[in-house]
């Protein structure tokens, strides 16, 4: 009987070829976990920093529409000017979508295939 013969090296063949697929997969995992990570810990800097830019934008607003509230001595006018001013920040911003859309993908999909 010559299948004996053959069995141990198939044998062998398989255990290798499991071991290799189990090994790659826990390398697949790792390299997901990292690349994820670091798109999260980048996310959550971006995120913070945004707040914090928008918090202080928030309050240089309100200092400047009273400020010129004063100047026009009509709050409501300054108000309603800084208002106009935003939507029109608002639809540059609209127009420009596509820009801003873009320099997104490129800046993290860096941060996805960089491997430093």
């Amino acid at each position: 009987m010559a299948a004996p013969a053959y069995q141990e090296p198939v044998l062998k063949v398989v255990g290798s070829v499991q071991s290799y697929v189990e090994s790659s997969t826990d390398y697949i995992r790792l390299q997901v976990f990292k690349t994820l990570m670091r798109l999260m810990t980048s996310l959550v800097k971006s995120s913070v920093v945004g707040v914090l830019i928008i918090l202080a934008l928030l309050f240089l607003s309100i200092g400047a529409t009273l400020a010129l509230g004063d100047q026009m001595e009509s709050y409501p006018l300054a108000f309603t000017l800084m208002g106009i001013l935003y939507l029109l920040a608002a639809g540059v911003a609209y127009v420009m979508r596509g820009r801003l859309e873009r320099w997104v993908l490129q800046s993290y999909s860096d941060l996805y295939w960089n491997e430093n």
